[in-house]
């Protein structure tokens, strides 16, 4: 047999030319237009341990958490295929790291050693966990050549358990806590076990007898590995000493450390056992018999957990990132290559007006990707971990971990490096950033830069100023600011304080209000009028001016918010709020709090961000790909399409229900023409009722105040403007102010009836067709009585629509 021939090193740099085919890719999720990147060799957090099996048709993957807190959802074991690279099974609810794997021979088995102290086992042609033994507390794991028992630690012993119900048939005592390593001899009758106290011993399987017991020179070793023959036992030390002992003479053939700085890890012996590979940092090639370096292999990983395949052509290297590689030993070359990211996209947004999205990924090159096929197009050379495109997408602020700004030109990809220790906190704003997107200096202030997109460069609004905060845990802090950048709202994440808001030119405090729970301000909804917020029940709607909590729009249960949520966007227009985490994506109308519709990546969400045109929704999550969405794309099974029927949808269906009848209307003008022109512009009705009730809050007759206050809260919301308007007025009595201000406080909280919510998304519709009509449409319902909301949202979509080009009307068909 040939002996072992490394070209290149087992650096990530060094991969093959071929490509795996598209067609590995699952079927996108329903509604998904587009994956950025691949989900092919990934794996849903940090790959901690990896196996392949003795064929090299099957590679599997164990995680750890990303965050390093445990459980975790990031954890998993995921078996690839190792051609294709499409996943055939995937293992959840292991809430620790997955320490070591092992497939049984004839690849109907996978054994596990998890980090909370149990080994498992899972039958891979049922899918299947078989059997699973709690408190083993084993490191390590491995399924012995005759496929019919399983080696780990339990205790102070090595112990064989048999593959079928997990008994255990045969102990190997040895007076150790920890064994770092175990391996077998081809033929399976001799097992070596590396122990903490840096002995390796050797036992005879079919006596059970311990025939062997030798000492590395340092600490302890952390791989260990047989010749093809099963004469010489092979180790690698902890501080990279590599030490070849003779079963037969029991002696010592060689020892020697390639690399000081080196760390000893998983070690392979060539096919003809005349070589030796070190394949962790500061390894090297060998000769096996005495010892002579032959290659020095550079960019090995530092991980000292890796799956080698059983014909000793395949190494799987564990580089901490989501990518499970496969590496030819012979030629050093990567064999799956599937370009994208290696690690889960920080963000994603949209640019260059909606079909191109740049996605960025920590340690890795910004990635710029086609939104409409997901074909990638080029890398940009700049690591960061935030992205925000200007309103009409032609430049990108970027921040990178270390907090320092960029500018990039969408066009020329010409790159402006800005202010450090920053950190964005909106569309057109930056500000000062560290742990968890904050970096505070020692005096823990902010400042306050304005950027409009277009210019190349950042000015302080306020020169020589600076926010005060009032804090020392910057994961506490929490803002937003307004749509015009001229107001800030501030407030820490806990429960005793107050809301702040910053006049964010002159850097004074515009009013600071208690609050009784905490508050999370994310976003000013594009009118400036309101702020959504988080707190303990959800993401709620509060008034801007005042703090007010208005209403729920997404309970908590929803969103499983037990801690900050990333994952969170408003649409352009301020109609909808896309959220999630773990239950995939939520897309919510914020004027009726309703569930439109749920899309299922089937990941755990790191980032949403909506295209301009609030057309697409772009997410990234624990998973290396992000998807595109189209947020009106028809559902299957919808069947309503008259006029009377998809009017009543819009009306009395549920949110999802409706949102299908928005999708289809969209093709529709014609219908939504029809709606419109039937809708009366609003008049603000039973104002001198609403006047005398309001007079009647003051009445001598206790029946007629309560019956009065009673009647107000029956109006609609539209009735506000006449209340607030009552309560400027001087010289009211108190109980006059008290009763006032609760029914003014009911209607605020009041959600919007059946009636108004077909007219609202009506308009919606409006605005998406866009015709000349439809403009016509907008601003006959925009000039009904103002302060009313039907005329608000109307005005609202008329003045968007007349910031783009007038449409063209159809030419009429002859």
């Amino acid at each position: 047999m040939r002996p072992i021939a490394i070209a290149v090193s087992l650096c990530v740099l060094a991969r093959a030319d071929s490509s795996l085919a598209a067609d590995s890719e699952p079927p996108l999720p329903e509604f998904a237009v587009a994956r950025l990147g691949t989900s092919l060799f990934r794996t849903p957090g940090p790959i901690y341990s990896t196996a392949i099996s003795r064929d090299g048709t099957l590679l599997a993957a164990g995680t750890t958490s990303a965050s390093g807190q445990f459980p975790s959802q990031d954890i998993a074991i995921v078996v690839f295929d190792a051609k294709t690279g499409a996943t055939r099974h995937r293992f959840n609810g292991y809430g620790h790291v997955v320490r070591g794997l092992s497939f049984s021979p004839d690849n109907r088995s996978l054994a596990a050693a998890h980090g909370d102290g149990s080994v498992s086992l899972h039958d891979l042609t049922t899918g299947q966990e078989v059997w699973r033994l709690k408190d083993v507390n084993s490191d390590c794991v491995l399924i012995l050549p005759d496929g019919q028992s399983v080696a780990m630690q339990r205790g102070t012993s090595v112990v064989l358990v048999k593959i079928m119900d997990g008994t255990i048939t045969q102990t190997l005592r040895s007076p150790e806590r920890r064994i770092h390593a175990i391996a077998a001899t081809d033929k399976g009758d001799r097992l070596a076990a590396a122990a903490d106290s840096g002995f390796v011993f050797v036992w005879d399987l079919t006596s059970g007898v311990q025939t062997h017991r030798f000492l590395v020179k340092e600490k302890y070793a952390l791989g260990l590995a047989f010749s093809p023959d099963g004469r010489r036992l092979a180790a690698a030390g902890f501080n990279n000493d590599y030490t070849v002992w003779d079963l037969t003479t029991k002696k010592l053939l060689w020892s020697m450390n390639p690399d000081p700085d080196g760390v000893g890890g998983p070690l392979v012996f060539s096919t003809d056992g005349q070589e030796l590979l070190g394949l962790r940092r500061g390894g090297g090639v060998f000769d096996a018999n005495t010892g002579a370096i032959k290659r020095r292999l550079d960019d090995l990983p530092s991980h000292h957990i890796a799956g080698v395949s059983g014909d000793r052509t395949l190494y799987a290297p564990v580089f901490s990132d989501h990518e499970a590689r496969l590496v030819d030993i012979a030629s050093g070359k990567q064999r799956n290559v599937v370009p994208g990211h290696r690690r889960p996209p920080a963000a994603a947004v949209f640019a260059d007006g909606g079909p191109v999205v740049y996605t960025a990924c920590e340690e890795e090159p910004i990635r710029r990707w086609d939104a409409r096929t997901g074909k990638f197009d080029r890398a940009i050379k700049r690591t960061v971990i935030s992205l925000i495109a200007s309103p009409g997408g032609e430049r990108i602020a970027t921040l990178d971990k270390d907090g320092n700004i960029g500018i990039l030109n969408v066009h020329s990809d010409e790159w402006t490096s800005f202010k450090k220790g920053a950190v964005f906190m909106g569309p057109g704003a930056i500000a000062p950033a560290g742990r968890d997107g904050w970096l505070y200096d020692e005096l823990y202030q902010l400042e306050y830069f304005r950027w409009d997109g277009h210019a190349s460069e950042l000015k302080p609004c306020v020169t020589g100023r600076h926010f005060r905060l009032e804090t020392s845990r910057p994961e506490d802090v929490r803002f937003a600011t307004s749509p015009d950048g001229k107001q800030i709202i501030y407030t820490l994440a806990r429960k005793d304080s107050p809301v702040v808001w910053w006049d964010a030119v002159t850097g004074k405090v515009i009013r600071s209000q208690p609050s009784t729970i905490p508050l999370a301000p994310r976003f000013f909804l594009p009118n400036g009028e309101y702020v959504l917020a988080e707190s303990p029940a959800g993401i709620t709607l509060i008034r801007a001016d005042t703090g007010e909590i208005v209403r729920l729009v997404c309970p908590r249960d929803r969103l499983s918010l037990d801690r900050p949520l990333k994952a969170i966007a408003v649409s352009p227009d301020g109609r909808l709020l896309a959220a999630g985490r773990d239950h995939g994506i939520q897309l919510v109308e914020i004027a009726t709090g309703e569930v439109r519709r749920v899309f299922q990546p089937g990941e755990t969400l790191s980032s949403l961000a909506f295209s301009p045109d609030g057309s697409r929704l772009v997410s990234t999550g624990a998973g290396c790909a992000g998807l595109v969405w189209d947020v009106f794309a028809p559902a299957s099974g919808h069947n309503a399409s008259s006029l009377e029927k998809l009017s009543s949808v819009l009306e009395n269906g549920t949110g999802q229900e409706a949102h299908d009848a928005i999708c289809r209307l969209r093709q529709k003008p014609e219908l939504v023409l029809s709606m419109a022109r039937a809708i009366v512009p609003s008049k603000r009705e039973n104002t001198d009722r609403v006047l005398r009730l309001l007079a009647d809050l003051d009445d001598v007759s206790f029946p007629v105040r309560e019956t009065a206050q009673r009647e107000l809260t029956k109006f609609d919301r539209d009735t506000l403007p006449v209340i607030e308007e009552f309560l400027r007025k001087p010289n009211l009595s108190p109980e006059s102010i008290a009763r006032g201000e609760r029914a003014r406080d009911s209607l605020r909280r009041e959600t919007v009836g059946s009636k108004l919510k077909r007219q609202l998304r009506v308009v919606e519709l409006l605005e998406a067709v866009d015709t000349p009509e439809a403009r016509a449409e907008l601003g006959r319902l925009g000039r009904g009585d103002p302060g009313i909301r039907l005329t608000t949202e109307a005005g609202e979509s008329l003045k968007r629509l007349e910031s783009r080009p007038v449409p063209v009307p159809a030419a009429k068909s002859k």
